[in-house]
């Protein structure tokens, strides 16, 4: 939503966060068009999270026959006494090994001599590249977490033995000086998948939290606590930081199906904001996969309960809010050439429709494509409301559903026909509704990327490219909506600012 490489040649993929000294530090595998492997890893920085200044990448592949002249892998950035450390990977001969890179002002860094600092353990892991049955070993992604004197790192890793879909594992490391390291035992954590990715370990309400991606891409099906979101970031917990780990009864945090066109890989971080949470929204792929590529997400705040972790709200965009463009709510008319079922009335700011069959939308005034927009939606009776937004002239465009029937939202593309309004979904998520309850609704549109949130908690991240359009509307469907408090404020959101030079990227 908020940061992609400057540069249209370069592309944006897994990241991670480290805030230092009142500036957040955004490091992320960045790649070439049209290439499907990690050659750099990219830099760039902010004060707020929202405006981005692209610097050096802070790691460069190595020179053939050098350990990490193959795809560069994820990786972590932290501090120890007076120098700054960044922990990534390589993938030698297809396997993952992990190297360290030194710096004392997070610009400027260095490779250590003794690199790769840790490779495959096969007391307990996969290691070798033949025998691993996904072609590629796994040892990479580091969570490295302060133990007392020393560190403790978690990789993504696999066991060598067990069935081959069940085999993905976290994998451990400890190390005094972030330079030597030596493995250990995996963390005890459910056989269910082929692979856990990009692990990130923390502590928050009295309870320890494991984050890990995964997608049935890997060839195995998931289940999860919505069939909806089996592609994406997934929660593990345990009483203790070391587990045994199991899965919460919410044990998906976001994500999205097979097609991967929501938040994928999500981290988190201490910062002044408290912990926050921070993801790639991708770019849908065909269903074989293909050149990933992503945008940089916007943080969002953490909050953990009894049945696991949500995503909050964080007011980072209110600052570069424009003035309101919708005081009253009004209707307006588009031309068509089309009789549209329902009836809708507009009064003292809120909005009634009604539809007996089929869908409605009532066109509204005012008009912005990058906008935070809030209104409460109630339901009196019958199926779904939503809002239509990003419309064309003829009410063609994206819109948010919510369906107290199937209880879901979803993220749809609109499109006004003969006798009504039907959409296409892009992405859906469960979420118990209540008839003639009011949902008090949030949502931002901002370059590429759509976010819905339900009383500040976030239901979906999305990507919905190519829509350039500005109009906005009310939607009924087979049913009496009430729309109210509703709120418009176009963004005006600064692109990042490229310092580098053009020799860096060679």
């Amino acid at each position: 939503m908020l940061f992609q490489p400057a540069r249209p040649d370069r592309l944006f993929w897994d990241c991670w966060l480290f805030y230092h000294d009142g500036q957040y530090h955004l490091f992320y595998q960045r790649k070439r068009a049209g290439e499907a492997q990690t050659f750099e890893v990219g830099h760039a920085i902010s004060p707020d999270l929202v405006r981005w200044t692209e610097v050096a990448p802070a790691y460069v592949r190595g020179p053939a026959g050098a350990w990490d002249d193959g795809p560069l892998r994820t990786g972590t950035t932290l501090r120890n006494g007076d120098r700054f450390y960044l922990v990534n990977g390589a993938a030698e001969h297809r396997v993952d090994k992990l190297g360290v890179s030194t710096s004392t002002d997070l610009i400027h860094w260095e490779k250590y001599a003794g690199n790769p600092v840790s490779t495959p353990d096969p007391r307990w892991y996969e290691a070798d590249a033949e025998t691993c049955a996904l072609g590629n070993v796994a040892w990479r992604d580091p969570c490295i977490l302060p133990d007392g004197d020393s560190y403790i790192a978690f990789l993504c890793a696999r066991l060598n033995h067990g069935p081959l879909s069940m085999r993905g594992t976290i994998a451990t490391l400890h190390s005094r000086d972030l330079l030597h390291w030596e493995a250990g035992p995996p963390v005890q954590v459910p056989a269910d998948f082929v692979m856990l990715e990009v692990p990130d370990v923390f502590a928050l309400d009295g309870r320890w939290f494991l984050l890990h991606s995964t997608t049935p891409r890997f060839g195995v099906r998931i289940t999860t606590c919505d069939p909806d979101l089996v592609a994406g970031t997934h929660v593990l917990w345990a009483e203790q930081r070391d587990g045994p780990y199991t899965r919460p009864p919410r044990d998906v945090l976001i994500g999205s199906s097979v097609e991967l066109t929501s938040a994928w890989v999500c981290r988190t971080t201490e910062s002044p904001l408290g912990r926050i949470a921070y993801y790639v929204n991708a770019y849908p792929e065909p269903l074989k996969g293909g050149r990933p590529r992503g945008i940089f997400g916007l943080p969002k705040g953490l909050a953990a309960d009894a049945r696991g972790l949500t995503l909050r709200y964080l007011p980072l965009l209110e600052p570069y809010r424009s003035a309101e463009i919708i005081p009253p709510l009004e209707s307006t008319r588009r031309e068509t050439r089309r009789e549209l079922p329902g009836e809708w009335t507009v009064a003292d700011g809120a909005a009634t429709g009604q539809v007996a069959v089929g869908t409605s939308a009532l066109p509204i005034a005012g008009e912005a494509r990058d906008f935070i927009l809030t209104a409460t939606l109630t339901i009196a009776r019958g199926r779904a409301a939503g809002l239509g937004f990003r419309l064309d002239l003829w009410g063609d465009g994206l819109g948010v559903i919510f369906d107290t029937v199937a209880d879901t939202v979803a993220v749809v593309e609109l499109a006004t026909v003969s006798c009504g309004v039907v959409w296409r979904q892009l992405a859906r998520r469960q979420v118990p509704l209540a008839p003639a309850t009011p949902l008090p609704v949030r949502l931002v549109a901002l370059r590429d990327v759509v976010e819905v949130f339900l009383a500040d908690e976030l239901l979906l991240s999305v990507v919905a490219e190519g829509r350039t359009e500005q109009g906005f509307a009310l939607v009924a469907d087979d049913a009496q909506v009430h729309v109210d408090a509703l709120r418009v404020w176009p963004l005006d959101v600064p692109p990042p600012t490229d310092l580098t030079e053009e020799g860096s990227y060679s």
